[in-house]
């Protein structure tokens, strides 16, 4: 991890940078957001971020007279409110990424929480940098609305996902496990099912599990947790090692099969 102390020294540099942080998504499940207000659902309070620290405008960039750039993220944060994993989803400059990557690490979060209890969830990112002279500013949670897919569209961007449709050949399965119906509804004996949304990295790896609909968010947690055990064939675009977005979904009984 980068020192702190270099980054704000850099501070104080004649070119510094703005770093408009912009988040996307706040939640480990898209249905967190209607079943916050349902009366009848679990209580859900949503993912916060409590310490933000800026990224810092390289000057080697400056020097070379590129003034701007953009670097989108997805992140995940345990139910002890620490960064459990991430993946770059795009970038402009691999400077960039590597003054996000430096900084992000030092953030602090609030977990989301299901009827009070601590419980992983991810979430999305997008840092547009721009030089500003001698002025520094910062556009974090409220200012999402100053930023619009155009202006994020602007910068010239590398695309690290690819879609199924692009690999050499189909996403395979090479070992899965089943997800055990939760402890926490077996008095319930509810039933349902869940989509999962999940990244599959170049070497097989499922990366960043996400429940999407609206099924109980316990189902979501014991799909995911399954779903860390699978492996797949490492994708393959064009010869070469790539990340992919898939789904898989479950279904859940009382009798947990």
């Amino acid at each position: 991890m980068k020192n702190r102390n270099r980054l704000r020294e850099r501070g104080w540099l004649p070119m510094l940078c703005a770093a408009w942080i912009v988040l996307f998504a706040t939640t480990g499940t898209e249905a967190a957001k209607k079943q916050v207000a349902r009366d009848d659902g679990p209580a859900v309070e949503l993912l916060k971020i409590v310490q933000m620290i800026e990224p810092v405008y390289p000057p080697s960039l400056t020097r070379e007279g590129v003034t701007s750039g953009i670097v989108e993220m997805v992140f995940g944060v345990d139910a002890e409110g620490r960064l459990d994993d991430y993946l770059i989803t795009s970038y402009s400059r691999p400077e960039l990424v590597k003054e996000v990557e430096a900084v992000l690490r030092q953030w602090r979060f609030e977990p989301m929480r299901v009827d009070g209890a601590p419980v992983w969830s991810r979430a999305e990112l997008a840092f547009l940098f721009e030089a500003r002279g001698v002025v520094v500013t910062r556009t974090a949670l409220d200012g999402v609305a100053m930023l619009t897919r155009s202006m994020l569209e602007e910068a010239s961007r590398v695309r690290v996902l690819s879609r199924q449709s692009e690999l050499d050949r189909p996403l395979a399965v090479l070992s899965a496990v089943t997800p055990l119906y939760p402890a926490q509804l077996a008095e319930s004996g509810l039933a349902g099912a869940v989509t999962m949304e999940f990244f599959v990295d170049g070497a097989g790896r499922v990366r960043l599990p996400v429940m999407e609909g609206d099924a109980h968010p316990w189902f979501g947690e014991a799909a995911a947790q399954a779903l860390m055990q699978w492996k797949f064939e490492p994708p393959m675009k064009k010869g070469r090692p790539t990340v992919v977005k898939a789904r898989q979904q479950f279904a859940f009984n009382a009798q947990g099969k």
